[in-house]
């Protein structure tokens, strides 16, 4: 389970994105590219770096950077131009920072982009064969459907968006937040971060004393990240809602004491496989969970 976020002093790094060409090249661009799903809930896919590969990355919608291993950047002859303090829910350190010329997933490529180089411990346990961690920086240059179901990323072609409630999201810091509302007797909504890299939902710090009577406590479990680890406790919220559907009983992980939480403006983390697709639409700032059509509609993925 992971959030990562990157931050040099208390600014937030400013990034830049171009579309890549080279002379009259041609490229077809996949609308359908296949992924794995790591342990039945994190996706992989495999991508190109400055032509060579394919390398299996963590697709993480709740980073704001892509990562790569140690490894993979001797490979490449990645050369780090600086220093950066890379943040997690539960610590951080400093890694080198270097750029990549380009970054391909079936065709959809973007240039200059930013990469932290990070052993990526926790993930390797999990499975050796991942090399990096694609974040936002490649991520929301493309309107797309994350599909659980059927395993893939659908990118759009320049089509109409399927079919559904369109869920605005806050853009800060390159991580995307939506309201969830666990209902009565908890009054407001909960600003959460789509994280296509987190186990499970996450709230951080104590719930207020409402939220708290929404959740039924079971004991206690160990956060994991790139930084660090943290003991949380475990519970199950009754309901929550997003959007149009409602998640019932829903497993939660309470996080105290999270790194750098004076600075985040949200509540927690969202796992995006708790739906069977996400339709992501960067160009109009929304999501749709559980897509009609042009991804898999058909239902909660519970």
């Amino acid at each position: 389970m992971k959030n990562w976020d990157t931050r040099k002093g208390l600014a937030a790094l400013g990034l830049m994105f171009l579309i890549y060409a080279q002379g009259a090249r041609v490229v077809r661009a996949e609308d359908i590219v296949r992924l794995r799903l790591l342990g039945g809930r994190l996706p992989v896919v495999s991508i190109r770096i400055d032509d060579q590969g394919p390398f299996d990355f963590l697709l993480d919608t709740g980073t704001n950077s892509t990562l790569v291993t140690p490894e993979l950047a001797a490979r490449l002859r990645i050369r780090p131009t600086d220093r950066v303090t890379l943040i997690t829910v539960a610590g951080e350190r400093e890694v080198p920072r270097a750029r990549l010329r380009k970054v391909e997933v079936g065709g959809n490529i973007s240039a200059d982009v930013e990469a932290l180089v990070s052993g990526l411990e926790q993930l390797r346990r999990l499975d050796p064969r991942v090399s990096g961690v694609l974040g936002q920086n490649f991520l929301e240059r493309f309107n797309y459907t994350l599909d659980y179901g059927g395993r893939a990323i659908n990118f759009e072609r320049g089509g109409v968006p399927p079919e559904g409630e369109r869920v605005p999201f806050a853009l800060e810091e390159g991580k995307l937040i939506v309201a969830a509302f666990p209902g009565p007797p908890v009054a407001r909504a909960l600003r959460l971060v789509l994280d296509a890299a987190a186990g499970g939902l996450v709230i951080f710090d104590d719930p207020p004393g409402a939220l708290a009577r929404s959740l039924r406590a079971q004991g206690a479990s160990l956060l994991l990240t790139e930084a660090g680890s943290s003991e949380a406790r475990s519970a199950r919220l009754r309901s929550l809602r997003v959007g149009d559907l409602r998640l019932e009983d829903v497993p939660v992980a309470l996080l105290r004491g999270v790194t750098g939480r004076a600075l985040r403006g949200e509540d927690g983390l969202l796992p995006t496989s708790l739906f069977r697709a996400i339709y992501f639409n960067h160009t109009g700032g929304y999501v749709i969970f559980n897509p009609k059509r042009g991804g898999a509609g058909r239902g909660g993925r519970r």
